[in-house]
């Protein structure tokens, strides 16, 4: 663990040509209770008024699939959101950002890709200049730099996996990701040009996801590490401002997965990292255990962001399948400093619809901001969901237990088909699952990634019912978590996968 010296060569900064894509943005503005979106609340019963409406939605993309990552306030009250598209750019997957009104209404989109490569913005962040800095997972490069219109001002890469960016207090950046399976900051100057790369190795496969200047100029990077125990768990990263690591800490519990995907510094000093299930864990500056949390319900749920607002919380925003029969829904927490749940609320869209939340935030006015994709909405296969939701009323209801107050629409429970391992997680190489069909019928079942992104598909018919197999496909062979949704007419099953190699 340590530092490792500035010998990467910084690609020399490019042009690209920021292909502008043909925009189809449907603008819809509903209340819940409409026939179209669903809204659902676990544990609360409204006695005051009403907060968390949504106040308008849009939808963003083309015929194709197009996905968002990250989304970030702007000083003038707007939005900037990004992600990938299979609808527009130079072919394949290329990095999409959109630059919103405060209405939603797109300013610009822009894709930034080469057709030989696979590119995804997971993360976009406002710059001091007026402009915007993202992150690359792949492709051309790891550190794109935009102007205010979107121009491309230079690419780098540092041959890692970037996953988060910040801009920091000398004008450079501060990038966290892995580089071959290891968790990794880099730090550039305002051109992007090297100053100093770190790894900071845990257990077999570490990964950094989130990552923030602290108040005293050092840095910290949240994620996941595979521990000796055969589980994922959290990992916390805290360096001085050189990236000599001050500690290394990993938190998780026996025989159950931990994967960090987001965390935030809190206003006392400490952090405060989210990831699968929900599951919330409070730490002090030394890394230490202050209290840990879990939210939601259901057999599927993530949290994929977190920030503190600005009366001293939190908000957590993912995904969030609530009776392990939907798809999923967006999912919004709002805790108080100590945890407590203030609320949690879901959106989801049309029945049957997959709508993944993947990041939410606090807008200017104290209101609620959140993005991710849906199938239900839109132009195509999967289009760019965003949600303007109404701030907190004078009054909150406190939660209490309770049963879900929900307006989706009732039904018996699906019986004719049912998703199960042949054997326990993790799933070896050359591993199948097997479903179990009580009538005839096509069944379709799907793999995806925890980035969205679908790495197989395959239908079959049965002229009978009776248990079947799925080789486990080649396409997603790297270690992690997958889900798996069986489609059998109009019901959906969806299961956690883990896989090592």
């Amino acid at each position: 663990m340590g530092i490792r010296s500035p010998t990467l060569p910084l690609i020399a900064p490019v042009a690209l040509s920021g292909a502008r894509p043909r925009r189809t943005v449907s603008r819809t503005l509903l209340r819940v209770g409409s026939s179209l979106l669903l809204l659902w609340s676990l544990g609360f019963h409204d006695a005051a008024p009403r907060a968390q409406e949504i106040l308008w939605t849009q939808t963003y993309g083309g015929s194709g699939g197009d996905w968002a990552e990250c989304l970030e306030p702007v000083p003038d009250g707007g939005y900037v959101i990004g992600g990938y598209s299979a609808s527009f750019g130079a072919g394949g997957w290329d990095a999409y950002v959109i630059r919103t009104d405060r209405d939603g209404v797109p300013l610009w989109e822009r894709t930034y890709g080469s057709p030989e490569l696979t590119d995804v913005a997971l993360c976009v962040q406002p710059t001091a200049d007026g402009g915007f800095v993202v992150a690359l997972d792949e492709g051309i490069g790891n550190l794109l730099r935009l102007n205010a219109d979107g121009d491309s001002l230079w690419v780098a890469d540092y041959r890692i996996r970037a996953a988060a960016v910040r801009q920091t207090s000398d004008g450079g950046f501060i990038v966290a990701g892995d580089s071959a399976g290891v968790c990794c900051l880099v730090k550039t100057d305002a051109q992007g040009g090297l100053l100093w790369r770190g790894l900071y190795p845990s257990g077999d496969f570490s990964r950094a996801m989130a990552v923030s200047q602290t108040a005293d100029e050092g840095y910290v990077a949240g994620g996941s590490c595979w521990s000796a125990g055969g589980a994922w768990d959290y990992q916390i990263v805290r360096t001085d401002a050189g990236g000599h690591p001050l500690w290394v800490r990993t938190y998780g519990r026996p025989c159950q997965d931990d994967e960090g995907w987001a965390l935030c510094e809190t206003e006392d000093g400490g952090f405060l990292i989210t990831g699968l299930y929900f599951c919330t864990l409070k730490v002090d500056a030394a890394g230490d255990s202050v209290w840990s949390h879990s939210y939601g319900a259901g057999e599927i749920g993530c949290a994929y962001s977190a920030c503190v607002t600005r009366e001293g919380g939190f908000l957590i925003g993912g995904l969030l399948d609530p009776f392990g029969e939907d798809p999923g829904d967006f999912y919004l927490v709002r805790l108080d400093p100590e945890g407590g749940c203030r609320w949690q609320r879901a959106y989801t869209g049309p029945l049957d619809s997959f709508d993944n939340g993947r990041c939410a935030r606090q807008t200017t006015d104290g209101a609620y901001a959140m993005v991710g994709w849906s199938d239900g909405f839109g132009a195509g296969d999967m289009d760019v969901w965003m949600l303007r939701i109404d701030g907190e009323s004078s009054e909150i209801a406190e939660p209490r237990p309770g049963d879900w107050d929900t307006e989706r629409v009732s039904g018996e429970r699906s019986t004719r088909c049912a998703l199960h391992l042949l054997r326990s997680n993790p799933l070896p190489p050359g591993g199948r699952l097997h479903y179990r069909l009580v009538t005839p019928g096509e069944v379709t079942l799907e793999v995806w990634s925890v980035l969205g992104r679908q790495v197989a598909r395959q239908t079959q018919r049965h002229p009978s019912p009776g248990c079947f197999d799925f080789l486990w496909p080649a396409a997603a062979s790297a270690s992690g978590v997958y889900f798996v949704r069986l489609r059998c007419g109009t019901e959906h099953h969806l299961s956690r996968v883990l896989t090592v190699r």
